[in-house]
């Protein structure tokens, strides 16, 4: 089946473009009828189960795309940080990768990323924060583990022994849950006010309401909709259910 299929691919990951291919594949999934099957009304999903695979999976697909837009936008900021506006952004946009829900492997990869990159600005206390949760998060190579204890041993030693971070005004608190707005890439806190895209569940800021979203670019930010349907199997009506 499709769905069993692209849930393989997205576990393995690979290059930049299978990435690209597999992220632009994964959200026409559910736009897309079977082209062995005649019967249209048998789209991708036929049953509830399914239905609840494919929201996984879409869900999964959404996560890898607002983390790996956000990385992008976070090398465009510093290919010129020089700024002292470039260099805080450079830094939040690290940050706030860390909070994508990636594979272990892969958010392993962030939460190094963000750890050398706040050390090496003098941003000690959220440079060990990275370091703590990357440690709890287990299995990571043991050579990056040892480096962000070694990272970690060196920030609780900076200030005191209460480190604090040069760049005093981030826009970062990594205590509050945040989603992050793939437009603006600012967090949208919980509690906060929010647009939300109806196909992926990607939350907005509320000053992108009637935009296209960019995860999936198939749905208006806002847009009032019924959410996915699985089409009843077996004979009778074959009325849809709620997925």
């Amino acid at each position: 089946m499709v769905l069993r299929r692209e849930r393989r691919a997205s576990a393995h990951g690979g290059d930049g473009d299978e990435e690209e291919r597999g992220k632009n594949s994964l959200f026409s999934l559910p736009l897309s009828p079977n082209p062995n099957n005649n019967n249209h009304r048998d789209q991708v999903v036929s049953s509830r189960r399914e239905a609840d695979e494919l929201k996984e999976l879409l869900a999964i697909a959404r996560e890898y795309n607002v983390g790996l837009r956000c990385e992008l936008a976070r090398k465009a900021v510093a290919a010129d940080a020089e700024s002292p506006d470039a260099i805080k952004r450079n830094a939040e946009l690290a940050a706030y990768f860390t909070h994508a829900k990636l594979q272990p492997a892969h958010a392993a990869l962030a939460l190094r990323s963000a750890m050398v990159l706040h050390y090496k600005l003098r941003c000690f206390a959220s440079a060990a924060g990275f370091c703590r949760r990357l440690l709890e998060l287990g299995g990571a190579p043991q050579k990056v583990v040892a480096q962000a204890r070694q990272v970690l041993a060196a920030c609780e030693q900076q200030d005191g022994g209460n480190p604090t971070n040069a760049i005093a005004d981030l826009e970062y608190d990594e205590r509050n849950p945040f989603d992050l707005c793939s437009v603006t890439f600012t967090p949208v806190y919980r509690g906060s006010a929010f647009a939300e895209d109806p196909f992926s569940g990607a939350r907005f800021q509320p000053s992108c309401e009637g935009q296209v979203s960019p995860v999936g670019g198939v749905s208006r930010i806002g847009a009032a909709a019924t959410g996915m349907v699985s089409v009843g199997g077996g004979g009778g009506s074959g009325g849809g259910r709620g997925a």
